[in-house]
């Protein structure tokens, strides 16, 4: 697994420096990073604590939402375990009725849910 190509992939979209042997976390991440950082196999894909996991649900909605990115962390390439999970997706804009309804459907059994006609987002534990 190439790490350096995940860090350069996750670099404009970390929102945090990290902990020494830790984790980073990061949002804002398009559709089409993600899907990048997936066909590198760089994204844990399954599902996780009460999360379905992203392969059934959140990039079926990024890919029919492209204004919507996601947000998680990516665990430190010192570690063994160095994987990428997404906790969530999030939308700062205004959003059509459809869309709404689309995400209040999806995600309306997530830990965290926040939803207005300009603001969603989700968070799984």
């Amino acid at each position: 697994m190439d790490l350096e190509l995940r860090d350069e992939l996750l670099r404009p979209y970390v929102s945090d420096g990290g902990t020494p042997g830790g984790i980073s976390r990061f949002k804002g991440v398009p559709p089409n990073i993600l899907e990048k950082l997936i066909f590198h196999g760089f994204v844990h894909l399954g599902k996780w604590n009460s999360c379905p996991g992203v392969q059934e649900l959140f990039l079926p909605f990024l890919l029919r939402h492209p204004d919507f990115t996601a947000h998680g962390y990516a665990v430190s390439k010192e570690r063994k375990d160095s994987r990428i999970t997404i906790e969530g997706i999030e939308c700062d804009a205004s959003m059509t009725i459809e869309t709404v309804i689309d995400f209040a459907n999806m995600f309306r059994q997530a830990d965290d849910f926040a939803l207005s006609p300009s603001r969603a987002r989700c968070w799984y534990d």
